[in-house]
């Protein structure tokens, strides 16, 4: 049966050929001066007749009878003797405004309010709000406090910011990601690392992919490349940016993988934009067609992320500046005389006479300036630590250059070393363990999330493990981080890391 939707005289809509009158109100149908035409839409009802519009609001008793009330009540509000109350010399909003801005002046004393007639309270439950005296003016920062100098918080921000720019971001799409993500990791990992990572319950996700990376590089020092890669790229998910170039240096020029050139290619320019050193030179040798990779994810916009974007000559410029190892000795080499390594330089544009200022040296000369270093420098080295120059971010970390506009409050060094040491840097590892513990509390926010005792266990330990001599023990030096875990952290991560000592050939 169709329905035909007609308004009735009190205005409510109902089906006419259900109901003879209104259900709500019984009223009959209101009649309309002009049928619809076929096919309009009124009031909302699609394909249906249009029920003519209500009453006007005027002439509705509802109305009548409010605005009666309403009016009664305000004479008899008028016909009430007025109290004045008093006001407030600094209302709470404004006192809390002149807390955080500039000490408000003193407003003037207001009239006082003639005595209310005598009429009976009213009874109310609310509590009269109490204002407290104005707020002293406070005392003017100190120019040159550490951590509150502007320059200095304009200085990290700046760092800060570009770090996060250029961090584990973009989300190759052969990544076998899974959830919840840390299933995924521990699917990747070996057993020990596990069983470590179960028991001590690392809360960082930078601290869980410094593991993977740690099982990573146990999996490849045992030819097991196909299993590091899956730990490798686990690792990067994590926040582990040194996995980068992890993926890409086994699988770059290996002819045993030859389906794994272009990937490797992809992850040695991710590893450039991030910031790793010895990224630049690699990605500056890949030849044609290579430097136009693009990468497509989630919310990127239109055309994709594009890596390296830099030309051949200024990658390798790139990762020589930034004591880029490979960098570093391919010009040695040049400089000896060797006709290949000049010929390569030359083919892409590098003049050996011509190389730009490397970071040990640039922070060589602001170490010795002090407080007096030129300002473009300064400028120079910031912008190398927030571009991902780990050796920048670790010499502003440890605080080595003593100039005001450096001198960072402890959790700003924490987070620079922390970058650092994802970076890959080994003694900024430790430094950000030594870090994390000198706060004094059992868990530090950092960037890469929250730290806990067993968090700086696992970075000290990594930093000690790729940094001593294979002839130093490694156990002394985190004695002091495992002796604050509970026995069954320490039962867990123990074991673990003298299994990984023993891979990589190092010492207990």
């Amino acid at each position: 049966m169709t329905r035909r939707m007609v308004r009735c005289v009190q205005g409510h809509p109902f089906d006419a050929n259900a109901h003879e009158t209104c259900p709500i109100c019984a009223s009959r149908e209101a009649k309309v001066s002009a049928a619809p035409t076929e096919g309009s839409v009124s009031n909302g009802l699609r394909g249906e007749q249009a029920a003519p519009s209500p009453a006007p609001w005027h002439k509705t008793p509802l109305i009548w009878t409010v605005a009666g009330v309403a009016f009664l009540g305000a004479t008899v509000y008028m016909l009430q003797p007025k109290t004045v109350p008093p006001v407030p010399a600094n209302p709470p909003d404004l006192q809390k405004q002149a807390s955080t801005d500039r000490p408000a002046a003193p407003s003037p004393a207001p009239a006082p309010a003639p005595p209310p007639e005598a009429i009976p309270a009213p009874q109310s439950t609310v509590r009269p709000i109490p204002v407290p005296a104005p707020a002293a003016p406070a005392p003017p920062l100190p120019t040159m406090q550490p951590g509150k100098n502007a320059a200095t918080m304009h200085n990290a921000q700046r760092i800060l910011t570009r770090l996060a720019q250029n961090s584990t971001d973009i989300e190759p799409p052969w990544i076998k990601r899974r959830d919840p993500p840390d299933q995924w990791a521990m699917g990747a990992m070996d057993d020990a690392a596990k069983k470590a990572f179960q028991a001590a319950q690392p809360t960082a996700n930078v601290t869980k992919g410094l593991l993977l990376y740690l099982s990573g590089f146990t999996a490849q020092k045992k030819n097991d490349l196909p299993t590091a890669l899956l730990r490798y790229e686990a690792g990067y998910y994590f926040g582990c940016a040194i996995c980068t170039f992890a993926l890409a240096g086994p699988y770059l020029y290996d002819p045993a993988f030859p389906e794994q050139r272009s990937r490797a290619q992809l992850w040695m320019a991710i590893a450039e934009r991030i910031g790793i050193a010895d990224a630049g030179p690699s990605v500056a040798f890949f030849g044609p067609g290579a430097r136009d990779l693009k990468l497509m994810r989630g919310e990127t916009p239109a055309g994709g992320i594009k890596v390296g974007a830099y030309s051949p000559r200024d990658s390798f410029m790139y990762g020589y500046a930034r004591n880029g190892p490979g960098a570093m000795q391919i010009v040695d080499v040049a400089r000896r005389g060797d006709s290949s390594a000049q010929n390569t330089l030359k083919r892409i544009g590098v003049d050996i006479n011509k190389l730009p200022e490397m970071t040990i040296a640039l922070a060589g000369r602001l170490i010795d300036a002090g407080d007096k270093a030129p300002a473009d420098a300064l400028d120079a080295f910031i912008e190398r630590a927030a571009g991902g120059d780990s050796l920048a971010l670790h010499i502003l970390s440890v605080k080595s250059i003593a100039n005001p506009v450096l001198d960072f409050d402890v959790e700003t060094q924490l987070a620079l070393s922390q970058a650092a040491a994802v970076r890959g840097k080994e003694r900024a590892m430790i430094k950000t363990a030594e870090l994390a513990n000198s706060i004094g509390r059992t868990e530090v926010n950092t960037p890469g999330g929250p730290m806990n005792r067993a968090d700086q266990a696992i970075f000290a330990f990594a930093g000690q493990v790729f940094e001593l001599a294979p002839n130093q023990p490694v156990g002394p030096a985190i004695e002091p981080y495992l002796a604050r875990l509970d026995q069954t952290q320490r039962n867990g991560l123990e074991p673990y890391f003298k299994g990984v000592t023993s891979a990589l050939g190092k010492r207990w």
